[in-house]
């Protein structure tokens, strides 16, 4: 893959970076829509807040360097994680208007990243690397951790979090030939971990769980003819196996659903099926273009968005049936007024099996555990409040008020 950009990048000669753009990751929230670029001396992230009508080129998350992006990941309209090369992940509370670093260097690269919440989130890196979080990132740079996921010679490119302590990831090589495809799984946060398929003809890019027991996973060859390869679980993870797909199908590098039944794959040669089954049947769908696509996302069972190389944004809004090219550039418009970033200042008191929480503010307190559950939420109107915790350990507690970005921080309590 990398040596084909390569030769587009030779063939379009003296055209500069910012024209030239390898959107690689989408994040859609409702109607916002978060794009990361790999290839661009500029901006790396646009955001459209009306479903692609209009763009927002947000600020640089780095002036002094340039951080290709290959990822990002969006819980709410505000809360957000962009990762990229050399283990970058940065965060934003503001719908990616500032980010701030988290972590840097976990792997040569971070390819895709997960958050099943505000807490709890997983990410594939290259030299088969995983990296997780059950504290949102928080506080850095010690909120995630990493290690190896599989012991061999290949990269990470998807990855499916089930819990805090649970994930399948997809591993494969797009560069090197040969298949180096594995499935692997963890039910213990990544101290071991159990290959469930390894493959020496196919690679594989992504994995997708719509529940506990029906699994996903995509890949195939990455030279022509771009054989295809989904396979399907229907018992965790346990047995897979390998769904018929339409012809004119090639080599897939993402899979999305919305629902147990409506999801999408795209991939080489601008391939995007569709099943309105839960995996039983395929269909090929018609993109428009041939270039590859690295990324796709859905709101809703009509309007998705997909992304790829040499430019390419793609927009639906009736599931697939039609969709529409455009480049965010083209519809750039001036930024919205930043958020003010004043910090926020609380005090935190541990008791007996109690966390006291005392701010000079109004807005919502959210205490989590160390899995990334939910444990207490309720309204701080500038004074104290209390909440009982189940048990001694560890726990998070965040605070969101207006016109500020949230703060998080970590407490130790002792029953």
């Amino acid at each position: 893959m990398v040596k084909r950009m390569l030769m587009a990048l030779l063939v379009l000669g003296g055209i500069a970076n910012a024209t030239y753009k390898n959107y690689h990751g989408v994040a859609v929230y409702g109607n916002n829509i978060w794009v990361v670029a790999k290839d661009t001396s500029r901006s790396n992230v646009y955001y459209s807040p009306d479903f692609g009508a209009t763009w927002v080129e947000r600020p640089i998350i780095r002036y002094d360097l340039y951080v290709p992006l290959f990822d990002v990941d969006f819980v709410d309209p505000y809360t957000g994680w962009a990762v990229g090369y050399e283990g970058y992940i940065y965060q934003t509370y503001d719908g990616g208007q500032t980010w701030t670093l988290q972590a840097y260097g976990v792997s040569k690269f971070i390819t895709r990243v997960k958050f099943i919440n505000e807490m709890v989130g997983w990410a594939a890196c290259g030299d088969a690397i995983y990296a997780r979080t059950s504290s949102g990132g928080n506080p850095p740079p010690n909120g995630w951790v990493s290690g190896v996921a599989i012991m061999a010679m290949t990269e990470l490119y998807g990855v499916a979090p089930l819990d805090s302590m649970t994930a399948f990831v997809a591993a494969g090589d797009a560069v090197n030939p040969g298949g180096q495809g594995y499935l692997a799984f963890t039910s213990d946060g990544g101290n071991t971990w159990t290959i469930l398929i390894q493959d020496s003809v196919y690679d594989y890019f992504d994995v997708n769980f719509t529940d506990e027991q029906h699994g996903f996973l995509v890949g195939g060859l990455d030279n022509p003819p771009y054989t295809p390869k989904l396979y399907v679980s229907s018992n965790g993870g346990l047995a897979w196996n390998e769904a018929s797909l339409p012809q004119g199908t090639h080599t897939l590098r993402a899979i999305t659903f919305v629902n147990p039944n409506y999801g999408w794959a795209v991939g080489e040669e601008g391939t995007i099926i569709r099943t309105r089954d839960g995996g039983n049947t395929w269909e090929l769908l018609t993109s428009g273009v041939s270039t590859v696509l690295f990324d796709v996302e859905f709101a809703d069972t009509l309007n998705g968005v997909a992304v790829g190389d040499s430019n390419t944004v793609l927009i639906t809004n009736d599931g697939g049936e039609t969709w529409r090219v455009l480049d965010p550039q083209a519809g750039i418009e001036e930024d919205e007024r930043p958020v003010q970033t004043a910090p926020v200042s609380i005090k935190i008191h541990t008791y007996a099996g109690t966390i006291e929480i005392e701010a000079p503010y109004s807005g919502e307190i959210t205490v989590f555990d160390a899995s990334g559950r939910i444990t207490g939420m309720r309204r701080l109107n500038g004074n104290k409040v209390r909440f009982s915790v189940p048990s001694s350990g560890v726990y998070f507690v965040r605070m969101r008020i207006p016109n500020a970005k949230p703060i998080v921080k970590k407490v130790i309590v002792a029953r």
